[in-house]
């Protein structure tokens, strides 16, 4: 069996190299109709004090690409960006398919339909995706996702939250007490 791994190092150096100095680096196909699928994973907690509302967000996920000229997106259509829906709480996760060595960058977001008493999440994760071809076969060299503050998580942790006003009522006035009712003895008085 005949190793190919010269040509291989060279691809991830030259990937590496221009990179690092900030260049667009050429794109490598990943060997013939080979692709690879990359699962990001998303839980969503959602809080609320009533039981019966919906419970259905949106996010919007967006190529972010500057290495790479174009990013592919979940469903694999056209455009920049797309909305994908979430319903109550849940684990799922989005998967891209990727069918070219390269870098990937996305950044994810909630949708704000501006409901009354709801609350958005308000984190933007970036997500970024790093693609190589690893003695023959696609392979993902690292995913990495940040929240808003640029911590590094293990998944996009959404929480969008509902909470019904509770009406103020008006204090109910209090009776007027009723002053209490003393019976005083007095002395027997005769007349003359």
């Amino acid at each position: 069996m005949r190793k190919n791994t010269g040509k291989i190092k060279k691809t991830i150096l030259f990937a590496a190299g221009c990179l690092a100095a900030g260049l667009s680096c050429a794109l490598l196909p990943i060997h013939a109709a080979s692709s690879i699928a990359i699962e990001i994973p998303y839980t969503q907690v959602f809080t609320t004090n009533t039981a019966s509302v919906d419970a259905s967000f949106e996010y919007q996920i967006t190529a972010t690409c500057t290495a790479t000229p174009s990013c592919p997106l979940p469903s694999a259509s056209a455009g920049n960006s797309e909305i994908f829906t979430v319903n109550g709480n849940t684990s799922d996760h989005l998967s891209i398919t990727f069918e070219t060595e390269g870098v990937y960058t996305y950044e994810v977001r909630a949708v704000d339909a501006g409901k009354a008493g709801y609350t958005y999440d308000q984190n933007v994760y970036t997500i970024e995706v790093y693609i190589a071809s690893i003695a023959g076969s696609p392979t993902q060299n690292t995913l990495i996702i940040k929240n808003t503050s640029q911590r590094k998580v293990t998944e996009l942790h959404l929480d969008p939250s509902y909470y019904e006003a509770i009406p103020e009522t008006s204090p109910t006035p209090e009776a007027t007490p009723v002053p209490p009712y003393f019976m005083v003895n007095t002395p027997e008085v005769t007349m003359k």
